[in-house]
């Protein structure tokens, strides 16, 4: 993200007078291209893009499902929009339907992150919520459940696991997304699917 220079710093202010817990009064100053202040209450703290800035409320992000992040072996190659298992000790893409150790699909078109910040080990961003890019073997009624198959790809679950395994029912079927690329990202084949 660039940011051009600003001349004079720029600051706005909220306060709340609903009360609710007490009126809470924020500002902010955008001094220059990479630093930012903020004040809560009484209490600034200020940040330069480098240090990292985290928001309750993001608009405009990248993509639209929310995320985890587990941190996994460095040597493992993450291929986005595939559904990955834990076992033996290791992450990998399914290899069959229904494979037992699901932990879910990877994204890298998140709007909202949770993570341990300070936790610097290789991470894998887990979609966990919303509409998510995945590869999918080929296209469905939208609503459609969706289980994961082989080589992590996402496929059709039939009534037997509708019925006795519904657990490894993880997204439905959403539709082909218009764009090739989404702000930034090509997406290739993937299909839009809603995290279940």
């Amino acid at each position: 993200m660039e940011i051009k220079a600003i001349k004079t710093p720029i600051t706005d202010a909220y306060t709340n007078p609903d009360g609710g817990l007490g009126p809470v009064q924020a500002s902010y100053t955008l001094e220059h291209a990479n630093k930012i202040s903020l004040v809560i209450q009484g209490v600034e703290k200020a940040w330069t893009l480098s240090d990292g800035f985290h928001g309750t409320k993001v608009y405009g992000a990248v993509g639209n499902d929310i995320a985890d992040e587990i941190e996994i072996d460095s040597d493992v190659n993450v291929q986005y929009g595939k559904a990955y298992v834990f076992t033996d000790g290791s992450v990998r893409p399914s290899l069959k339907k229904a494979e037992k150790g699901f932990f879910g699909i990877a994204t890298d078109t998140a709007s909202l992150i949770a993570s341990n910040s300070e936790d610097k080990g290789h991470k894998m961003k887990i979609a966990v919520a919303g509409f998510v890019p995945a590869f999918v073997d080929k296209e469905y009624r939208s609503g459609t459940p969706l289980t994961y198959g082989k080589d992590g790809t996402l496929t059709r679950a039939g009534l037997f696991l509708k019925l006795f395994r519904p657990q490894t029912i993880i997204a439905t079927y959403y539709k082909k997304s218009r764009l090739s690329v989404w702000n930034g990202i090509d997406l290739g084949e993937r299909v839009l699917v809603r995290v279940v």
